[in-house]
């Protein structure tokens, strides 16, 4: 792409078709490649499964609250370069990937919530002392985990339900 003196701008620019395609190109691969590390990210979380141990769920499923940012963004890139382009598939791939993660988000939340007691009983402080800085620390992280985790069900959920409505709504106004 050369850029002269003379002629007009269009053919100084070179085609901006050309260059929006690269662009889209470039976030189709990197929301693929998003989704396609934050899912071996939270499959590896859970190696090896441990359930009911306690220490295992609370580090695991704070560790899976924490990781699901990775495959989020690569769901949002690669849903929006799906409607962008208006391929079906990729939109309800997107769809059904949120409503799995709804599912492992909502089992994860219901795990933590079942810790609750044994975490609470164990960072207790004994004979009415304070509580000691780690004891609180736990506390804190599972607080976190279980708030991340209620965000998570919460907005993976609608966000599912906004994209199912987005595609019956496009495929109503295709047969109008």
């Amino acid at each position: 792409m050369t850029i002269a003196n003379s002629g007009s701008a269009q053919e100084n620019l070179g085609s901006v078709p050309d260059s929006q395609a690269s662009i889209d190109s470039i976030l189709w691969a990197t929301g693929w490649g998003l989704l396609g590390a934050g899912v071996v990210s939270l499959v590896t979380t859970f190696i090896p499964l441990e359930l009911g141990n306690i220490d295992w769920e609370f580090g695991t499923f704070g560790e899976f609250a924490a990781t699901t940012s990775l495959p989020l963004m690569g769901i949002g890139l690669v849903a929006a370069m799906a409607l962008r382009r208006g391929t079906r598939w990729s939109v309800v791939l997107c769809a059904v990937c949120l409503v799995v993660l709804s599912l492992a988000s909502a089992l994860s939340l219901f795990i933590l919530m079942t810790d609750l007691p044994l975490i609470w009983n164990a960072t207790a402080p004994a004979g009415g002392l304070q509580i000691t800085a780690q004891a609180f620390s736990v506390r804190i992280a599972f607080i976190k985990a279980v708030g991340i985790s209620v965000l998570l069900v919460t907005g993976v959920t609608l966000s599912a339900g906004y994209q199912v409505r987005n595609l019956l709504l496009r495929e109503r106004s295709r047969h109008v």
